[in-house]
């Protein structure tokens, strides 16, 4: 049998490692030693209990064992007194050891519990535990990477904006020189005779304004613009939008100051004005202010003496531009009428021959276009014309006849070609046949040719002729005359 040399626990085995001290002990001595010596050992036993009771100190036999043993060399009386009576330790020494110990206990039966197999293992506490850990962790892997990803997305945006809004109000302050530019240009105009309306300076410069303003809006559309000022932006357009359809009504206006929509015209002159100004005044970008000048926000009340004047001027002339206003407006509505009506038959003509439509439809198409030319040319008769126009008006009135013919002679040549018949013919009468039907069929496309031409020559003259009629300056000079 084995004990621990330091603190004499019983131990299996001849070299094992204490647990409760941690002292490795090794016994040389054989087991069958042991079992011989049984009676001689019992013997010492006692011999030790003995005198363990009357002498506490074990080296007080010291010489008298030494007479029979090597000097130094223990015997086996000495190892079992040693076991039985180990030196004494203080309380706290000993505690630490047992702590140590129960320590080390502890762990090795964690490792041994560890060893089994997984079937002795409790599968729903290992299960639970397992799931919590791949939880949490998982968890906190997730929160990290949002965490990481909002403050990434976070700093791109701030920085973004930060360099969006920069360009922006850089872009709307070039933008707002530009705009004053303009309309300082034409205030130049405006302040060139400071005692009259100069009419003809404005008028000048009214071209070169639109111009601007194209440039300025086709600008405005390529800005990109940040959400906070969609709104302001917005505005901004509807106020540059205005600023340019400004000096398109001064033009109109300053154009026609005796026509009889004139206060009317500039009526609308004045609310655009307004309505610009208002646009203007709720742009809120930084602090860029956007306003017309005063010289364009008062141009209205310069403008109205003015065509007053020209009104009380021309009054013996406002009758003749009437007439002439009215017989335009007339003529305007009429060619409308009749640029609709205008229709070309070939390919109708190709589909029939093809047997694709029949010959009913297209003589049903040829006759309603026919009836719409003749109640044009019928009210077109009775319109008053002027002596001054009457030969713009003739030039109309052969348009009309022309177009009128090309339908006819169009109607007679598919009459003929859908009434022929080569039975009982020659194969000569039968070419004779075919060469009329061809030259109807040229002819009628003649008048549908000189018909167009002379339509496009009319339209590229009926507005110039419709302005120059409205002059007070030109009607004067042309007389009485109806």
């Amino acid at each position: 049998m084995l004990y621990c040399k330091k603190c004499g626990l019983k131990l299996d085995g001849k070299s094992v490692l204490c647990p409760r001290c941690g002292e490795y002990t090794y016994n040389s001595i054989n087991d069958n030693d042991d079992n011989n010596n049984s009676s001689s050992s019992s013997k010492a036993k006692n011999t030790i209990y003995s005198n363990s009771n009357t002498n506490t100190n074990p080296n007080t036999n010291t010489n008298t064992r030494s007479s029979t043993s090597p000097r130094n060399a223990k015997t086996n009386d000495d190892i079992r007194y040693d076991i039985f009576n180990p030196p004494k330790k203080n309380y706290e020494d000993y505690s630490v050891q047992r702590q140590q110990s129960e320590d080390y206990n502890r762990q090795n039966q964690q490792n041994e519990d560890y060893k089994k197999p997984r079937r002795d293992r409790n599968p729903k506490e290992e299960s639970s535990s397992s799931w919590a850990k791949t939880f949490f962790k998982w968890f906190f892997i997730i929160l990290l990477l949002i965490s990481v990803t909002a403050f990434a997305a976070y700093f791109a945006y701030n920085k973004f904006m930060g360099s969006s809004t920069s360009e922006y109000i850089k872009s709307i302050s070039s933008l707002n020189k530009s705009i004053n530019d303009a309309n300082d240009n034409m205030v130049s105009a405006i302040k060139s005779n400071s005692n009259d309306l100069p009419v003809q300076d404005i008028l000048n410069k009214i071209p070169e304004e639109k111009k601007s303003f194209d440039s300025i809006i086709k600008n405005f559309d390529d800005i990109t613009v940040p959400s906070m000022y969609s709104s302001s932006h917005s505005n901004l357009g509807k106020a540059i939008t205005l600023n340019r359809e400004i000096y398109v009504q001064i033009d109109k206006v300053l154009v026609s100051p005796i026509d009889p929509n004139a206060k009317q015209n500039l009526d609308h002159l004045s609310s655009q004005i307004d309505e610009c100004m208002s646009d203007y005044a709720s742009v809120s970008i930084e602090d860029i202010a956007f306003s017309l000048p005063n010289e364009i926000l008062s141009i209205s009340s310069k403008i109205e003496p003015w065509i007053n004047q020209q009104q009380e001027k021309y009054g013996s002339t406002m009758d003749q531009i009437k007439l002439f206003s009215s017989y335009f407006d007339s003529m305007t509505k009429l060619f409308g009428r009749f640029n609709e009506a205008k229709v070309d038959f070939t390919q109708a003509i190709k589909n029939v021959r093809a047997k694709q439509t029949s010959w009913d439809d297209l003589f049903s198409q040829i006759d309603e276009n026919l009836n719409a030319k003749k109640a044009i040319k019928s009210d077109y008769k009775n319109l008053s014309v002027p002596s001054p126009v009457k030969s713009l008006n003739q030039m109309f009135m052969d348009i009309l006849d022309n177009s009128i013919s090309y339908n006819t002679k169009l109607k007679s040549a598919a009459e003929k070609e859908s009434s022929f018949n080569k039975e009982g013919l020659t194969e000569d009468e039968i070419k004779v046949k075919q060469k009329e039907i061809e030259d109807a069929y040229k002819e009628a496309q003649e008048l549908n040719s000189s018909s167009s031409a002379a339509y496009q020559k009319y339209a590229s003259i009926i507005g110039l002729e419709k302005e120059k009629y409205a002059n007070p300056e030109f009607v004067m000079g042309l007389g009485q005359g109806k």
